[in-house]
């Protein structure tokens, strides 16, 4: 299926020149790391990312997504395409798709008071209490059900 590399580059300060490092480190020592030389690469993702440039667009602008946005559109780091997670009015828009209501829903489930779906077991942090359900079913909302990428490269 694949295999995920996790790379600690710090919180907030991490560049484009750092992420590429990453990547071409990664690639560079499949081998050393478990993976099949002969995998294919097919996508490289890059996480939510909006500076207030286009209208009715959720505002997160962290730096660690702008390095990962900044690297994946300026270098061609992969043999196959590169995406960036951006707004739906985003000019450079490539496509849009949109999870079914069941995959959505448990992505973000909770049971009582215990975070059981991912998205809040892995960045619950990120929150108070949990996600609410209803807060993902706008288009213009960071975390949704329908998101839209870029494309570069491949």
């Amino acid at each position: 299926m694949g295999k995920l590399i996790f790379f600690d580059l710090g919180d907030g300060d991490v560049t484009a020149e750092e992420v590429r490092w990453a990547v071409e480190a990664v690639r560079g020592n499949k081998s050393l790391l478990g993976i099949p030389t002969t995998m294919p690469e097919t996508n490289a993702i890059a996480p939510f990312r909006h500076d207030g440039s286009i209208p009715n667009c959720a505002f997160y602008d962290h730096n660690d997504h702008k390095a990962v946005h900044v690297a994946l559109w300026n270098y061609d780091l992969i043999n196959g395409n590169q995406y960036g997670r951006t707004c739906d009015g985003d000019v450079d828009v490539f496509r849009t798709n949109t999870i079914p209501a069941s995959e959505h829903s448990a992505t973000i489930a909770m049971s009582l008071y215990q975070r059981v779906g991912p998205l809040q077991r892995r960045y619950g942090w990120m929150v108070q209490s949990y996600w609410d359900p209803f807060s993902w079913t706008c288009s213009t909302c960071q975390l949704t059900a329908t998101q839209s990428f870029w494309k570069r490269w491949g």
